[in-house]
Parts: C-alpha cells; structure tokens; sequence
C-alpha cells in the first residue's frame, strides 16, 4: 500500500475509482495504483520474486512506479508526445491520496496514459517488442476516444452542408482531401474522393498521419 495512506482517504480513493466511466480493466489497473501493489522490478524484488530491480527499458535506474511512468526517458517520451506537463515527484506519489489528484487534474486520459505505458512495458518484458513512445500515444488517443464514445455517449451534431465542386475537363478527375486530429495533439487521418467530369464517384482512400494537431492537420 501506499505509504501514509489512511484508510477513510483510501476509501474516498477507491469510491472515486470505482464510480469511473471506464473499463473494468482500468478500474483494475487503477486500484492497483492506488494500493501501490503494481508489480514493478521494486515490489517483486522486495517480495523475493525478481531477481534485481532495473527497468526493462532504460537498464539503468530501479523501476518503481514513479520511475516507470514518470522519470523513465521512454515514458517522458511518451508524455511528450501527449502534449501532457508532468509535475508528479516521487514524493507525490509517496503520500495518501496521490491518484485523486492526478486524476483531478487529467482525468481518465490520465489513467489511460499510464495503462498504456504499463501495457508497453509488459509487451518488452514478455515479447522483446519495444513499442516506439508515438504508438504509445497514438493508442491511447484511441483507447481514450472509445472510451469517450462508449461510456459518455459522446455524440458530435454536424449540420449537413452542401459544398460547391468545381468538374473536370474531360477524362480528367478531381480529388477532395480533407484531413482531421482527435484532441490536439492526438491521432490524425486523411481521406478524399475522386470524381470524374461528371460528378460520379470513382474511388476513395484514406490513411494515417500519426500524431499532430488541428493546425498541422
């Protein structure tokens, strides 16, 4: 358990945690953190289970939870990426109550940044495949988005809106692109059509950008 964590504010912790509009799994993860009982190199080196406390991605200082979301240069990449100013010490998460706050301040995309750097983390200790910090967080825009979308019902009303289109001269085509970011930074994609000079559909396409902003977009 966390150290100085009474029992009433763990209590307040966990009724937080279990009221969250997420998945059973991050609720899972989260409660873990809450107790501090993530098996780190740290926890199973104190519990006589690993056999010595580095960290799977840097190979130089010991994983403990702070360092393996906050101080390790793979998750500092990550948090980079997500366009997200960490402020966390490793006193912070020494004191009661510590994921409340967090969890103020970002929300369940912060819950979700931290599952998926856990989840990369396991992917290199048990796969050897090293997931680069950008896919990370492309993939907890995604996680977060679903999320969104699934337990908020996140609906976005667009009003239909004709726009002009200018044709072609004969045997050619014209091509609509239109390109878009979820968040800012976040996961962005392209699509576009094509059409001939008589306005029918000829074929479509669409693709991934990685991580960018509306601006770029």
């Amino acid at each position: 358990m966390v150290v100085g964590l009474s029992w009433s504010r763990l209590r307040g912790v966990l009724d937080l945690l279990w009221r969250l509009q997420a998945p059973e799994m991050l609720k899972f993860f989260a409660w873990q953190l809450a107790h501090g009982i993530i098996s780190t190199q740290q926890l199973l080196w104190a519990r006589h289970v690993g056999l010595d406390t580095f960290c799977f991605n840097c190979h130089f200082s010991r994983e403990d939870l702070y360092h393996l979301f906050f101080e390790c240069n793979n998750a500092m990449a990550v948090w980079a990426s997500m366009g997200i100013t960490i402020l966390v010490t490793r006193a912070t998460l020494a004191k009661s109550s510590w994921l409340r706050g967090w969890y103020t301040v970002h929300g369940v995309l912060g819950l979700v940044v931290l599952w998926e750097i856990w989840l990369a983390r396991n992917s290199l200790l048990f796969k050897n495949n090293k997931i680069p910090s950008h896919v990370i967080a492309s993939r907890t825009w995604g996680l977060y988005g679903l999320i969104l979308r699934t337990f908020r019902q996140l609906v976005v009303h667009q009003e239909e809106r004709w726009v002009p289109c200018i044709l072609p001269s004969l045997a050619q085509v014209v091509i609509h692109i239109d390109r878009s970011a979820l968040g800012s930074p976040g996961p962005a994609r392209y699509g576009g059509l094509c059409k001939d000079n008589s306005g029918r559909w000829q074929c479509g396409f669409y693709g991934d950008v990685g991580i960018t902003d509306n601006l770029h977009a």
